[in-house]
């Protein structure tokens, strides 16, 4: 390994722990059940984002453990709140321990019109 290559990986590695330093999510394995702008299983990240109105808090909820109580949508939708286990299945699994960075990626989705990290 060249110096350069060391260099490259030391700074990568580096960037990986600064301090306020946004760790990216991917939203692409959400869009098997949901879309941005129209109902697919889940509902649109569109509603999610009118329901919770900013990422801090759609974050909040993430953070405090995603309880059916506590996700807007859910509760204001008997449709979603019948959905409610599935989507905590996936919380567990993708979202669980990155609540900040979900959330970011969820609105950056929503502003891009297209899924992926953010």
């Amino acid at each position: 390994m060249n110096k350069l290559s060391v260099f490259a990986a030391l700074a990568a590695a580096g960037l990986m722990f600064m301090p306020g330093a946004a760790k990216a999510f991917s939203t692409t394995a959400c869009q098997s059940c949901h879309a941005v702008g129209y109902v697919k299983v889940g509902p649109s990240f569109k509603a999610v984002v009118a329901k919770y109105g900013n990422e801090q808090a759609l974050a909040k909820a993430f953070e405090s453990g995603f309880a059916v109580k506590d996700r807007k949508v859910a509760a204001a939708d008997t449709t979603w709140a019948k959905q409610a286990p599935v989507m905590t299945t996936q919380y567990r699994m993708m979202i669980k321990g990155h609540g900040k960075e979900a959330a970011h990626a969820l609105f950056e989705t929503v502003k891009d019109n297209t899924f992926g990290s953010f």
